[in-house]
């Protein structure tokens, strides 16, 4: 086999020249998504937000945080809390979408305000989801006696409006409690909202009016173990069922992933009876879903070594319809690119076939002081987990020296999206990147030069040959010969190598892609007689001497 040729070492020097010249300008130009395609300059994560010392906040100089994204009608939209100028500090819910080149406001573009329902009132937590064709947000907003009360909002691509069903206290199943972590997605032509009330998994649907409590209104909402405290959830459509896992405190202190599935009509659970911790007395929390190629994929953070654990680590199965699988190498450790060091909120996303992780990893390195969080990445093909943070060294941080937490992520137009909040201890920003992957592998054709050429019995010829492949496609080939008896030989050079006695004609030689044996490309090598010698002609042909004498002998042929 022979590596890939595509210049003469002529010029060699002169093409590397130019292609280092032209790489810098491809890295340095951001990667765009305009209407229905992408048109990525170079592949590898690039910051998109317009990647100076803040990110995409409304105003730079305030705290931005938890964000969450998503892709609706062919754009990015981002939802996120920041705080105001006010005493005491309180949050705007924000919102903005990514049009392939700018971030534009779509909340109203107050410079202070934003969605809250009472723009006086502290917001956290904010979730997005799409439902009949509408974005919807959910978020958790404090009331006058500082009870959060779950508020939903609806955007039809102009306005926003309420999403209630008229209820001026939220949805919470009991508005005097406090909720956490609310979700939202859509199933069966309805909206699924979920939350945590009073250490209970609660759970309604919307059907465009109204509001429905589906966890049956008990004590225990949809809690697996009767009188447990749970929180966390997560939830998304797999086949024809709606699947939720949240993580729930058992006897034993600990907290465990459980999982439930609705199918519309009851809910069932879904782990197999014992949670789907790694090792069940460390705690698990914050659990990930993501559906790909008919599985349903989980990840959460989960405690190594009992519950006061250092080096929390990311867990990961997948699930066909009946087992759940460990796919983190089932060890001690799980996928965090330093396993000694503590991880928090992963969360996924598919691409081309292949499962992406997103999280915050403590990197061993402090800045001022504090402990350096960096948001790592890293991606399952469906044999193991590689890093896949192309284009970015040691995380995706805009600053490597800022402390970065809360990822989300999602896929549009074969390309992620990533964002987070990125703090040096006094401005927290929204920052945002997109990953544009290699192409996928493939050879698009073979070159063998010269494609005629000729010599003659007893001689030889080199061949010269390359191959134009894209993504990670080898670039080695072999070469062949179409002569049978072996007179016309060619090695793993591309140096044809005649027999004295081959028989003249053309032979063709072949050259052979081996990442793809039907990309191929010939030389045809004619082969000609070897100059033969008719006779040989001495003079003088006679002549005499005497002993001591010399004479000199001419022979020609």
């Amino acid at each position: 086999m022979i590596p890939v040729r595509t210049t003469s070492k002529r010029y060699n020097r002169h093409f590397r020249r130019m292609a280092h010249l032209l790489l810098a300008i491809i890295l340095l130009t951001p990667s765009l998504v305009i209407g229905g395609g992408v048109t990525s300059a170079a592949s590898g994560w690039s910051i998109v937000d317009g990647n100076g010392a803040t990110g995409i906040n409304v105003n730079p100089a305030m705290r931005g945080e938890n964000p969450a994204i998503l892709e609706w009608n062919g754009e990015i939209y981002v939802a996120w809390k920041e705080t105001i100028p006010s005493t005491p500090t309180i949050s705007q819910i924000r919102v903005k979408k990514f049009n392939g080149s700018n971030w534009v406001s779509v909340d109203g573009g107050h410079p202070t305000y934003g969605l809250n329902y009472d723009v006086n009132r502290d917001v956290e937590s904010p979730a997005l989801a799409v439902y009949d064709n509408a974005l919807y947000v959910i978020w958790l907003e404090r009331n006058a006696s500082y009870t959060a009360q779950v508020r939903v909002k609806k955007y039809d691509g102009t306005s926003w409006t309420n999403a209630e069903g008229g209820n001026p206290a939220g949805i919470n199943e009991n508005p005097s409690i406090t909720a956490l972590s609310p979700k939202l997605t859509a199933y069966k032509g309805e909206l699924y909202a979920m939350w945590q009330e009073a250490a209970k998994i609660r759970a309604k649907k919307f059907n465009g009016t109204t509001w429905t409590s589906l966890d049956g209104g008990g004590t225990d909402g949809l809690n697996i173990a009767p009188g447990s405290g749970a929180g966390g959830p997560a939830m998304i459509v797999f086949g024809n069922d709606l699947y939720a896992l949240w993580s729930e405190r058992v006897g034993t202190g600990f907290s465990t992933v459980r999982a439930k599935k609705y199918d519309g009509t009851n809910w069932t659970v879904a782990d197999g009876g014992a949670g789907l911790n790694k090792v069940s007395w460390n705690n698990a929390i914050t659990p990930s879903l993501s559906v790909m190629n008919d599985h349903l994929y989980v990840a959460w953070v989960e405690a190594r070594g009992g519950q006061y654990s250092t080096d929390d680590q990311i867990r990961v199965k997948k699930f066909e319809g009946s087992t759940w699988t460990n796919i983190d190498g089932d060890g001690e450790y799980g996928i965090n690119v330093r396993t000694g060091y503590r991880a928090f909120e992963v969360q996924l996303a598919g691409l081309n076939n292949e499962l992406y992780a997103i999280w915050s990893e403590n990197s061993g390195e402090m800045a001022s002081g504090v402990p350096v969080l960096k948001i790592r990445v890293k991606k399952y093909d469906g044999n193991g987990w590689v890093l896949a943070e192309n284009g970015r060294n040691g995380g995706l941080n805009a600053f490597s020296t800022k402390t970065s937490r809360n990822p989300a992520i999602t896929a549009m137009n074969g390309a992620l999206y990533a964002v987070w909040d990125e703090s040096d201890r006094t401005v927290v920003s929204i920052r945002a990147a997109q990953f544009t992957p290699p192409p996928p592998p493939s050879v698009t054709s073979v070159t063998v030069s010269p494609v005629t050429t000729s010599t003659m019995q007893g001689g030889n010829r080199q061949l010269f040959a390359s191959v134009n492949a894209v993504g990670e496609a080898a670039t080695t080939l072999t070469w062949s010969s179409s002569d049978v008896t072996n007179k016309v030989s060619v090695n793993a050079t591309g140096l044809v190598t005649v027999a004295r006695d081959a028989t003249p004609g053309d032979y063709i030689i072949t050259a052979t892609s081996t990442f793809n044996r039907t990309k191929t490309a010939t030389s045809t090598v004619t082969v000609t007689y070897a100059p033969a010698v008719q006779s040989i002609t001495v003079n003088p042909s006679t002549d005499s001497l005497m002993q001591g004498e010399s004479t000199q002998l001419t022979a020609t042929g």
